[in-house]
């Protein structure tokens, strides 16, 4: 995945929209207008990605390929995400 335009320059990110590739940058498919903040989950079968340059209460995720996105409300708040991080939760139940 990536943020970036199409052209001879690259656009200031703001005005970037976010893609990916599922050929090791062969080619390119635009997933989301606008920039994008991204991150791969369990070695790559989940992707989570959020509108980083407004406030949100929602993410989106993706469990193939990016060809599906699913919304998933995450705060009663709207907030600012400056970060994503995924960690493997185990419930106590199964240990």
């Amino acid at each position: 995945m990536g943020v970036g335009s199409v052209g001879s320059t690259l656009a200031p990110y703001d005005e970037s929209n976010t893609y990916m590739s599922t050929d090791a940058g062969l080619t390119w498919t635009m997933v989301h207008e606008g920039p994008y903040l991204y991150e791969f989950g369990d070695s790559g079968s989940i992707i989570v990605v959020v509108d980083d340059e407004q406030v949100t209460d929602t993410i989106l995720y993706s469990t193939d390929m990016g060809q599906t996105w699913y919304v998933l409300a995450i705060s009663v708040f709207y907030i600012y995400i400056f970060a994503i991080q995924l960690k493997l939760f185990v419930p106590q139940e199964c240990i």
